[in-house]
């Protein structure tokens, strides 16, 4: 996939030429052949390190060099390769702007798409843990975070790991936690009632002519959609 050309014009004085991932291809998952791309890869970046300040990939890979007993790749235990791997987010940026060896360059260096390999050989021997498949699988992180009352524990979490602790008292967390925690009441309010309804429903205790708990439970519903409408726009007009 990233053999050497034989173009001797310099990378990064014409536009990087992306060579098409070739995922289809048995040897694509080819591991041994993989290993052997990648420390021919981590051998150029680690003469360079033009690209430290990007991506923790580097940082590691060149920590790994550095603390082997070779100081270079040839000393780094090729079960330590996938440590620079899990780091690397595709961002594409080192390839983009920063790497002067890509394509049309004879060494025909492309980082991020020798990582996608190796992300590919891992998932399919089945080696991804849970934690990747699932952030990886956007639609049904999609469908997740979509729930009622998820997502607003999911943003406090957020929220919450990110700043170590409990955020300070400001106006912005103020109005944070007061939003969404209302609306969260607002929905958890709302699923009692309807559950009443539901169970009086299966009981077939609501006729033609008796209905109210539906009809209570229907205009909540809407009152709530409705309220919170309007505080979206407020919100976007405040802003």
């Amino acid at each position: 996939m990233s053999a050497p050309t034989n173009d001797k014009r310099e990378g990064n004085l014409a536009a990087p030429t992306r060579h098409p991932v070739d995922w289809r291809s048995a040897a694509f998952y080819d591991g041994d052949a993989f290993l052997k791309e990648a420390e021919r890869i981590f051998d150029i970046c680690h003469g360079c390190r033009r690209c430290v300040s990007l991506c923790n990939a580097f940082p590691t890979l060149f920590d790994l060099v550095d603390e082997s007993k070779t100081m270079e790749v040839d000393g780094v235990a090729k079960a330590d390769y996938w440590k620079v791997i899990d780091q690397c987010y595709l961002c594409d940026v080192c390839y983009m702007t920063k790497c002067p060896y890509v394509p049309p360059h004879p060494w025909n260096v492309d980082f991020p798409h020798t990582m996608l390999r190796g992300k590919a050989i891992k998932f399919r021997a089945g080696e991804t843990a849970f934690r990747d498949r699932l952030l990886t699988s956007t639609d049904r992180v999609g469908r997740l975070a979509t729930i009622p009352v998820v997502v607003q524990a999911v943003n406090w979490a957020q929220v919450i790991h990110t700043q170590s602790v409990l955020p300070r008292p400001t106006l912005f967390a103020f109005t944070f936690y007061l939003l969404t925690g209302l609306h969260a009441a607002h929905v958890i309010g709302g699923f009692v009632p309807l559950g009443i309804v539901l169970h009086r429903a299966g009981e077939r205790e609501y006729s033609s002519s008796r209905y109210d708990g539906v009809r209570f439970c229907v205009w909540y519903w809407h009152y709530l959609g409705v309220i919170w409408l309007v505080l979206l726009t407020l919100m976007f007009l405040a802003d």
